[in-house]
């Protein structure tokens, strides 16, 4: 079976933690949805006849879709595959890798720091990630979550698709840590994953905490958490799971 593309897997991925909807591959097995609800059955209804128009349209082999209004869940299923070759189902509970969803979990992380008076946004970023170097020109805090930093993005899909794990955030930077910056930061605009990694440094630098210990404590959705499977954590992912 030939993958989805790169850019709609990432897609898959990121909804099924922001409770969007989008599709998945139509397979010959049918698979047995694992639901849970509390919505309306007309409601629940209306959200999977999207997701069953969706699921030819994208040819996705598997997903999972969670529904929250008030800080309460209130629907959660799973959709199709999540291991394809063995024909296991994915479930509300599969693990999907966050991909670039984590940019906005980072984002709100660092404006509740904010708002505590921890990070200041118009600080140079070595004052919370001293393990980012000077670059002789001020990158602010400001800078990096508006992708204005002049912090370069990844060099090949190669690179984007990198399965080396770190010990820290800190020691992730090296891949680009000393590499020039692309332009002075504030001059423009340029989206960078690399950016936001420092952004995670500074997180933990600011809250004296690891960043996926503040982001569990601090969340306003505990519940939502209590499946997460931290990929520091982990030499490989487990077998059967559909993170990518």
């Amino acid at each position: 079976m030939k993958p989805p593309p790169h850019h709609i897997r990432q897609a898959m991925i990121g909804l099924s933690l922001v409770a969007s909807l989008c599709g998945l591959l139509a397979v010959a097995i049918r698979v047995p949805a694992q639901t849970s609800s509390s919505l309306p059955p007309e409601t629940v209804k209306t959200i999977e006849a999207i997701i069953a128009s969706e699921q030819a349209k994208l040819k996705i082999p598997g997903l999972s879709v969670a529904i929250a209004t008030n800080n309460q869940l209130r629907y959660a299923r799973g959709f199709g595959l999540a291991d394809v070759e063995n024909s296991v189902p994915a479930k509300a509970t599969t693990v999907f890798r966050t991909a670039s969803v984590a940019k906005t979990l980072t984002a709100t992380a660092v404006m509740q720091l904010v708002e505590q008076g921890k990070i200041d946004l118009d600080a140079p970023v070595q004052k919370y990630c001293a393990a980012f170097p000077d670059k002789g020109v001020p990158i602010t805090v400001r800078h990096l979550l508006t992708h204005q930093s002049g912090i370069r993005h990844y060099k090949s899909r190669v690179e984007a698709a990198g399965t080396e794990h770190y010990a820290s955030i800190a020691d992730s930077l090296k891949v680009f840590k000393d590499d020039p910056l692309l332009f002075e930061p504030g001059a423009r605009y340029s989206y960078t994953t690399y950016g936001y990694s420092v952004l995670g440094c500074a997180i933990e630098g600011a809250s004296g905490m690891k960043y996926e210990d503040y982001l569990s404590k601090t969340s306003s959705s505990r519940r939502a958490w209590s499946t997460r499977v931290w990929m520091t954590s982990l030499p490989s992912f487990p077998s059967g799971r559909a993170a990518m």
